[in-house]
């Protein structure tokens, strides 16, 4: 995660958010791999079909565009 904060983006409020959406779902998806789902999260599984694995492949993608827009 320190390879996106970019002092040139520092201003730039939307990526900004997008870093920081970026390290909340790493952190939620510690404490989903170590203690499983929370019954928020099941419930929003069971109601959209997909699956936390689903979720953690798109902040994959947009970190790997966040990179790519850095370099």
């Amino acid at each position: 995660m320190n390879a996106l904060h970019d002092k040139r983006l520092s201003d730039n409020i939307m990526y900004q958010k997008m870093v920081a959406r970026l390290e909340a779902f790493y952190v939620q998806a510690e404490r989903y791999r170590r203690y499983g789902p929370t019954p928020k999260q099941a419930q929003v599984m069971k109601e959209t079909g997909y699956p936390f694995k689903y979720h953690t492949e798109l902040h994959s993608c947009l970190k790997k565009l966040l990179l790519k827009t850095i370099t």
